[in-house]
């Protein structure tokens, strides 16, 4: 009995402390398109892992931000949509809503909570 008590301790401890990790990415999710909307680059560039970081400069974020936003106007709010485990990644659809349209964006996060 005690054996048992301990192991759902255990699985309820480990879900708790997925669950905290998720609501955590779900913060850093909206936080960094509030960055990229007030066009904050260089802290929403923070939030990249390094190896995305070798293969796309600050600038070319920026550019790329600069041409969503001409598209569709300033940024007015963000929701994630939902959120997933796939492999060794934790997987959020974000709304975007702008002044023109809605954007959905998929962001997917590493173990060390990088995008």
């Amino acid at each position: 009995m005690k054996r048992i008590f301990v192991l759902l301790f255990l699985m309820f401890a480990a879900a708790s402390g997925f669950s905290q990790g998720l609501l955590n990415l779900f913060g850093k999710s909206e936080e960094f398109f509030k960055l990229m909307g007030q066009e904050k680059y260089p802290d929403a560039y923070a939030y990249f892992d390094p190896t995305f970081q070798a293969k796309v400069s600050s600038e070319k974020l920026q550019e790329m931000w600069a041409d969503v936003s001409q598209r569709m106007g300033k940024l007015e709010s963000i929701s994630v949509l939902s959120s997933k485990t796939q492999g060794e990644f934790y997987v959020f659809v974000v709304e975007g809503k702008f002044q023109a349209d809605d954007q959905t964006f998929t962001l997917a996060f590493n173990k060390a909570e990088k995008i």
